[in-house]
């Protein structure tokens, strides 16, 4: 501040607003998110001085792009681009923060009668929203700035257009249907966490950004121990939920996370949480995506109909555990994996892409215990360049193809798996690939039980290679195959 005020002295006022920004941490965020989409990074960053500083939009966009022009996140042609692009919006810092000191004062609660129900709620444990006036307050936005923590919120049906922000410790219930209470936001995210705790139930969030050309989640969230129960999450513009940070720890259970413009969820930059018995359906990209050292728990989830893949996981040691999940009818891979990524999937029934069911590539690890994997249009497990997964106790079966390829310097484990009635080999290994099989049965498949060629390496040991159509081995000269213990 001292640099500022001696370089701009007579800048007072922006210099004051660029303070408060370096205060809540804009410059710190700028610099630390690198893999957070551009766009996304620079609205939230807006969105958090609109809500935490009273600032106008205006001034809190001019503030974070002058922080981020400085340190280097944006060019200044880039910067241009943006500006241009809220240029109906746009005011200079000297107009805006007048405005600002204006917005803040009338935000203040006055002494009419919605002050006098907000001092009488703010003792109370219990308030109720109804969005035709008949309860304590007509928005829940209004609500949370007027009750204590601990309170307990709730939600008449209505309709209710807003976004809302949880800065305390509360619950917010809907009182009905999911489908009587909807919350639709076309400036910010429906629903975002900055409490440490909170409870969320029974609602429908639509995430309506395209309507006035904004992206962003329906529900975001960077920090706490959000509840979300029973609710209903849709977005028109990114993804329908979004956990990232690692202060970031939910539980997301019975939700409908369905028709995103992106992902269903979008778990990222060592975010963690849980998300239990949900349906995440028909999503314009992926159904959930982990990344960057994101390791969330995800069970009894049931992922499909995705216009891409399923369950994916990629880049910079995300990991997560995948428990008795159904992941079907995708038009991509059910399951993908790279980039060193390394999760785990157990007892996950893995079916109907008209792809692969598990694409393991680009030097991608993963686990498979005992899932079932069948009936996809392409091999049921893909693995290439450079992918190493380990499949144990795993059912490959009924596929169109080959039940396992491994290609272009790939590798894998498989252990103690039932490989059948696929329409190829078994197990197939091409382009220098090595494979470790044991104590497998392959059978009933439409060629081979086992491929190997194009100079690659299979050691198979106490496996029963018996009852294929055309033989138990398939090979080549140049491959190194090692038997041992075989019943073929």
């Amino acid at each position: 501040e001292g640099l500022l005020r001696d370089y701009c002295g007579k800048f007072r006022r922006e210099v004051s607003v660029l303070t408060m920004a370096l205060e809540e941490r804009v410059a710190f965020d700028l610099l630390a998110a690198k893999n957070t989409p551009r766009q996304v990074l620079l609205n939230r960053l807006m969105q958090r001085l609109c809500d935490n500083l009273a600032l106008s939009e205006a001034a809190a966009r001019w503030a974070v792009n002058s922080w981020a022009f400085a340190l280097g996140v944006v060019s200044s042609d880039e910067l241009k681009i943006i500006e241009q692009q809220t240029a109906g919006q746009a005011q200079t810092a000297a107009t805006v923060v007048p405005t600002t000191a204006k917005t803040a004062t009338q935000n203040k609660v006055q002494p009419n009668k919605t002050s006098q129900t907000a001092s009488v709620a703010a003792v109370q444990k219990t308030v109720i929203v109804s969005a035709n006036g008949s309860g304590d307050f007509a928005q829940i936005g209004e609500a949370l700035r007027n009750v204590a923590p601990n309170t307990r919120l709730i939600i008449r049906p209505g309709l209710y257009n807003e976004s809302i922000v949880i800065d305390k410790n509360v619950e917010i219930v809907g009182d009905g249907e999911p489908e009587e209470i909807k919350i639709v936001a076309t400036n910010s995210s429906c629903l975002q966490m900055q409490s440490e705790k909170a409870i969320v139930r029974g609602l429908t969030l639509r995430g309506s950004g395209a309507r006035t050309g904004r992206a962003f989640f329906a529900v975001d969230i960077p920090r706490g121990e959000l509840f979300l129960e029973d609710c209903d999450i849709n977005s028109d513009s990114l993804s329908c939920l979004a956990v990232h940070g690692s202060y970031a720890n939910p539980l997301i259970k019975r939700c409908r996370i369905h028709d995103g413009a992106d992902s269903g969820v979008y778990f990222f930059d060592n975010a963690r949480g849980q998300i239990e018995n949900c349906d995440i359906y028909r999503n314009a990209n992926v159904g959930a995506a982990i990344t960057n050292g994101a390791n969330p728990t995800i069970k009894n989830c049931r992922f499909f109909e995705g216009k891409s893949g399923g369950v994916v996981a990629w880049q910079n040691g995300a990991t997560g555990v995948i428990e008795d999940c159904k992941i079907f009818d995708h038009r991509l891979a059910n399951v993908g994996i790279s980039e060193y990524a390394n999760p785990t999937f157990r007892r996950c029934e893995i079916y109907g892409s008209t792809d692969a069911g598990v694409f393991v590539h680009q030097n991608g690890y993963g686990t498979l215990e005992e899932c079932d994997i069948y009936g996809n249009e392409d091999v049921e497990v893909a693995v290439s360049t450079g992918g190493n997964p380990v499949l144990r106790r795993c059912a490959i079966h009924d596929g169109h193809n080959s039940g396992v390829i491994v290609r272009d310097k790939g590798r894998a484990l498989i252990e103690n798996c039932n490989v059948y009635d696929n329409a190829d080999a078994g197990v197939a290994i091409y382009g220098e690939s090595v494979i470790a099989v044991r104590r497998c049965n392959i059978h009933r498949n439409g060629k081979v039980a086992i491929r190997v060629k194009e100079a690659s390496a299979a050691s198979v040991e106490d496996c029963d290679l018996r009852g294929n159509r055309i033989a138990a081995w398939e090979s080549e000269a140049g491959v190194v195959i090692e038997r041992k213990g075989n019943r073929e």
